[in-house]
C-alpha cells in the first residue's frame, strides 16, 4: 500500500522499490502461557464472560476506527453480546467516552476501558479476536503481535498488515472498514470455535516469517541487491 503510494506520488520505477515489513519480538509475542495469561487478565478486570474481544492501539483510537467499532457493536448479535467482553486498550483521552457510546448502542456487551498497559502480550493471549477496522494503518504492529500470539485478526485492506495474511486468514480482511461486515465476521468467528482455532494457529505460523531476525535478514538482502551493503 505504501509502495504504491510513493510510486504514484513520485513517479518511481516500481521494479526499483522494495517492501520491507516490520518485525516483532518472538520472545515476547508467542503462543506460550495462554491459559495463565487469560486467567491473569480475567482476574484483573473481573471478567467472567465466555468471549473476549480486543481493540488495541498504541494511541489515537479514532484513526484505528473506534467509530466503526462502535457502530459494529450496535449490529452485533445480542445473544452473543451477553456472553462477550470488549477490551479497549490504548492511550486515548476519550476512551471512557468511547466506552459509553458502545454501551449505548449495545447494552448487552461488557465494555472495559483498559487504557495503556505494560504487559500487552498478556492481553493478546487472553482475547479471542482482535478487531482492527482502521481508517488507515501504514502497517499495524499490534496486528502482527496479536497474530504471533495466535489471535485471529479482523481488519481491512486499509492496513499494510493485511498484505501478509495467507490462506484462511484472508477471509477476515474487509475490502474497506465497514461496521456491518465487521459485526458479521465477528459473530461468525465467535460462533465457530473450530474456525477461531484454525485461523489463530495459521496466524501464529505465518507471523514467524516476520520476526525481527527475518527483518534483518531481508534488510541485508535488499542492501546487497542495491550494492549498499558495507564492505567487510
Amino acid at each position: 500500500m505504501m509502495r504504491d503510494y510513493f510510486v504514484d506520488k513520485y513517479n518511481l520505477d516500481k521494479d526499483r522499490v522494495r517492501v520491507l515489513y516490520p518485525g516483532y519480538d518472538k520472545s515476547i509475542f508467542n503462543t506460550a502461557g495462554v491459559k495463565k495469561a487469560s486467567g491473569l487478565i480475567r482476574e484483573r478486570h473481573s471478567i467472567d464472560r465466555k468471549y473476549m474481544l480486543g481493540f488495541v492501539s498504541s494511541g489515537n483510537l479514532l484513526k484505528r476506527g473506534v467509530d466503526i467499532l462502535i457502530d459494529a457493536m450496535g449490529f452485533l448479535d445480542r445473544d452473543l453480546s451477553k456472553y462477550s467482553s470488549l477490551l479497549l486498550i490504548g492511550k486515548d483521552d476519550k476512551i471512557e467516552a468511547y466506552k459509553r457510546r458502545i454501551t449505548e448502542v449495545n447494552p448487552e456487551i461488557q465494555v472495559i476501558a483498559v487504557g495503556a498497559v505494560d504487559d500487552i502480550a498478556n492481553y493478546y493471549k487472553s482475547i479471542d479476536i482482535l478487531l482492527h477496522p482502521a481508517h488507515i494503518e501504514e502497517f499495524g504492529m499490534t496486528l502482527l503481535e496479536a497474530a504471533a500470539c495466535g489471535v485471529p485478526v479482523i481488519t481491512s485492506k486499509m492496513t499494510g498488515f493485511s498484505e501478509i495474511l495467507r490462506g484462511d486468514e484472508r477471509k477476515y480482511v474487509m475490502e474497506r472498514p465497514d461496521a456491518s461486515v465487521l459485526a458479521e465476521l465477528t459473530s461468525g468467528l465467535l460462533e465457530d470455535n473450530h474456525a477461531r482455532t484454525v485461523t489463530g494457529a495459521s496466524s501464529a505460523i505465518n507471523a514467524v516469517n516476520y520476526s525481527w531476525e527475518r527483518y534483518i535478514a531481508n534488510l541485508c538482502e535488499i542492501l546487497e541487491d542495491f550494492s549498499l551493503m558495507p564492505s567487510q
